[in-house]
C-alpha cells in the first residue's frame, strides 16, 4: 500500500516510493529506495522535502514499531537477496570493457530481430527461445554496465531503424526497470515486451512504414493499428505474460488521453505503459529517420520534461532522466572554457557534473591529447551539449 507521510515521520526501514519533489531539488539518483540509515533521512529533510510516499509492502508501515537492530538486519538480508536475484551475481565492469561485448550483443540482436520480424511478415510466429536469448544478453550487459549498450543502441542506419529501434527500446526499458528497483523476473518480462513492442508493424505495408514524407490521414490511421496487430500476434502466445503485453499495448497511450489505441488516461495506463511511452519517444527522437534528423539526447530530455505533465507523468519522466543522465554517456559537450569533451561516465549524485574526456580545443581549432576530468572536482563546467555533426566530431572515436 502507498501512503503519504511527512518527512519528519520517516523511519529507518521504510521504503520510499516517491519523493514528491522535482528531480532537480534533491540529490538522489532515484525516487524509490530503502531508508537504511539516518543519513538518508537527514538528506531528505535537508533537501526541503516536506512529504514522501512510502510503500508499506516493501518496507515498514507508519504505525509499525520494530527494534532498530531487527530493521537493520532485515534491510541487509533483503538487499543481499535483491542483489543476488536481480543480477545473478553479475559483476559490474567498466564502460570500456563492456563496450567490446556490447558490440557483439547488438550485432547478434539485430540479426535475431530482423529474422523473427521477417518471419512474422510471412505469417510465422515468434520463437520464444530467440526472444529469450536476446533479452538475456541485453539484461546481463545492462547489469554489467548499462551505458555501453545504451550508447551503441543510439547508432542506427536509416534502413535498419525498425529493427534497431526495437533493440534500443529493449535496452532502455531494461535499464529503466532496473533503476526502478523491479525484481529480476519483472525486469525480464518488461524487456520481452519492449523487444516486441513494435512487432505489429510487420503487418503494415513497407511503403507506409518506410515512407520518407509525412503520412496522410489514411496512412496514419493504418500505422496506428500496429498496436492492435501486435496484440493479435502475441496475445495467444502462452509464454507472453500480461505484463509484457501491457508494454506492447500501452506504449502509445498518453496521460491526457490523447494517445492510442484506446485513449487511456491517468491511472488507466499501467506503470510499465508509461515507462514504455517515455522510452519509445526518447529513442525515436534521438534517431535519424528518412524524414528527419536526430535530436541530441540532452535536448530531447529537456523537451520530454516539458511534455511530461500531459503525456508521460512528471515523476516518471524525472525518473527516466535520472536513469540515463542529463548528459548521457557519449554526449558531446562544450565546457565554459571552450574545450569540447565527450561524456564518459555519470555521477550518481551530481547529474550536471559527469566525468568527461577533453578532445578538442574550440578557440584554437585543434584536437588535444584526450584527458579525463571529474567536473565535480574541476573549476570548469558544462555550458551546453553540442551537435557532433556540426563540429564534425564523432564521440565514438573517443570512447
Amino acid at each position: 500500500m502507498i501512503k503519504k507521510i511527512e518527512t519528519k515521520s520517516l523511519k529507518i526501514g521504510m521504503y520510499i516510493h516517491d519523493l514528491d519533489a522535482s528531480w532537480m531539488s534533491h540529490p538522489f539518483l532515484r525516487n524509490r529506495f530503502q531508508v537504511d540509515d539516518q543519513k538518508i533521512i537527514d538528506e531528505v529533510v535537508g533537501a526541503g522535502i516536506k512529504h514522501v510516499y512510502i510503500d508499506t509492502e516493501r518496507g515498514l508501515d507508519f504505525e509499525m514499531a520494530v527494534p532498530l537492530e531487527l530493521v537493520q538486519q532485515e534491510i541487509a538480508d533483503s538487499k543481499q537477496q535483491l542483489a543476488e536475484t536481480q543480477s545473478g551475481l553479475i559483476k559490474q565492469v567498466s564502460f570500456e570493457s563492456e563496450l567490446i561485448r556490447a558490440q557483439s550483443i547488438v550485432s547478434e540482436a539485430n540479426t535475431a530481430v530482423r529474422g523473427f520480424m521477417q518471419e512474422v511478415r510471412f505469417g510465422k510466429q515468434v520463437e520464444k527461445a530467440v526472444v529469450d536469448e536476446v533479452v538475456e544478453n541485453v539484461t546481463e550487459s545492462v547489469f554489467r554496465n548499462q551505458d555501453a549498450l545504451i550508447t551503441l543502441s543510439r547508432i542506427k542506419s536509416v534502413d535498419q531503424y525498425t529493427y534497431m529501434h526495437s533493440i534500443s527500446v529493449c535496452v532502455l526499458m531494461t535499464a529503466f526497470a532496473r533503476a526502478m528497483d523491479f525484481d529480476a523476473d519483472t525486469i525480464r518480462q518488461i524487456s520481452v515486451g519492449a523487444l516486441l513492442h513494435d512487432l505489429g508493424k510487420m503487418r503494415v505495408s513497407p511503403e507506409i512504414l518506410n515512407k520518407p514524407g509525412k503520412l496522410n490521414m489514411d496512412e496514419f490511421q493504418l500505422m496506428k493499428r500496429h498496436v492492435d496487430f501486435g496484440e493479435e500476434l502475441l496475445a495467444g502466445q502462452s509464454w507472453m505474460s500480461e505484463l509484457s503485453l501491457k508494454v506492447v499495448l500501452e506504449h502509445h497511450e498518453r496521460i491526457d488521453g490523447s494517445g492510442y489505441p484506446h485513449g487511456l488516461s491517468g491511472d488507466e495506463i499501467s506503470e510499465v505503459g508509461r515507462m514504455a511511452a517515455i522510452v519509445d519517444v526518447y529513442d525515436a527522437l534521438t534517431s535519424s529517420r528518412c524524414y528527419k534528423k536526430s535530436w541530441e539526447p540532452t535536448y530531447t530530455l529537456g523537451k520530454m520534461l516539458e511534455w511530461s505533465r500531459d503525456h508521460f507523468g512528471q515523476a516518471m519522466a524525472h525518473q527516466f532522466v535520472r536513469c540515463v543522465g542529463i548528459y548521457p554517456v557519449g554526449t558531446l559537450v562544450r565546457l565554459n572554457s571552450g574545450m569540447i569533451a565527450v561524456v564518459v561516465d555519470q555521477h550518481e549524485d551530481y547529474l550536471l557534473q559527469p566525468r568527461v574526456r577533453l578532445v578538442f580545443n574550440e578557440p584554437l581549432g585543434r584536437y588535444v591529447t584526450p584527458e579525463d576530468i571529474e567536473l565535480t572536482e574541476a573549476v570548469d563546467s558544462i555550458a551546453d551539449a553540442v551537435s557532433p555533426q556540426k563540429l564534425r566530431i564523432n564521440p565514438m572515436d573517443f570512447l
